[in-house]
């Protein structure tokens, strides 16, 4: 599939809805990761984040709320995996 977005004077474009929808972007999101590598076709992805609370809201959005004693878990686990990744 083939989406275009027009450029704009000052060289922004916005990305379409479909786009946004791929990749999961919501009105919080201010940033994509584009991937420019010479041999391969240019991507672009939503950053990963090491923001452990954004982390737990994606988790919250995509499996719906949990109660305290799961999420001070699910934090301590989160808070090892991203210090593994540092």
């Amino acid at each position: 599939m083939q989406v275009s977005a027009k450029i704009t004077s000052k060289n922004q474009i916005t990305l379409p809805k479909i786009l946004r929808d791929k990749l999961e972007l919501g009105d919080s999101d201010k940033t994509v990761v584009f991937n420019i590598s010479d041999d391969k076709p240019i991507t672009i992805e939503k950053p990963k984040t090491n923001n452990l609370w954004d982390i737990v809201e994606e988790q919250r959005k995509k499996y719906g709320s949990i109660d305290t004693l799961k999420t001070v878990t699910m934090w301590l686990c989160l808070q090892k995996l991203l210090l593994r990744t540092l």
